[in-house]
């Protein structure tokens, strides 16, 4: 997105903060906004793309509002979770059942996915996976893997 997140994080103690979405439009106010931190990059990516492999060495993902939109998200929490130990997951609503449909976002001319995603179904994927499922809020959690 616009990489808000940066306003709560201490820039000068991160290694290095890459932030990638789908919407050309907010990497560019994203760039703009943030153009005098040194240790910071913005890409127009798809997670769902080759672009995944960007993690070998993450600490920490951040996903925020995207992981409804993607087409596969399980593939990609597979993919992110194998390359790095934490990831926080915000704005993804919980539902009783699972279901993926279709949404128009703001600010983008086609239609897309919407996953509504159960709990159950998540924790089940972490346990497959090697992962603890740890709930925040109704809207966030946190997978995590400990080496």
């Amino acid at each position: 997105g616009n990489a808000r997140v940066l306003e709560f994080l201490d820039t000068d103690s991160i290694g290095y903060y890459t932030g990638y979405d789908v919407n050309e439009h907010l990497i560019s106010l994203a760039k703009e906004r943030y153009k005098h931190l040194t240790n910071t990059d913005f890409v127009h990516a798809d997670l769902d793309s080759s672009y995944i492999n960007f993690v070998d060495d993450s600490n920490i993902v951040y996903i925020d509002s995207v992981l409804t939109m993607l087409e596969n998200p399980y593939n990609t929490l597979k993919k992110l979770s194998a390359n790095c130990s934490h990831i926080f997951v915000n704005r993804t609503i919980f539902y009783k059942e699972e279901e993926k449909t279709k949404n128009k976002w703001e600010g983008m001319e086609e239609e897309s996915v919407l996953w509504k995603f159960s709990s159950e179904n998540m924790k089940a994927f972490a346990a497959n996976n090697g992962l603890e499922f740890l709930p925040g809020t109704e809207h966030t959690f946190i997978l995590s893997r400990e080496d």
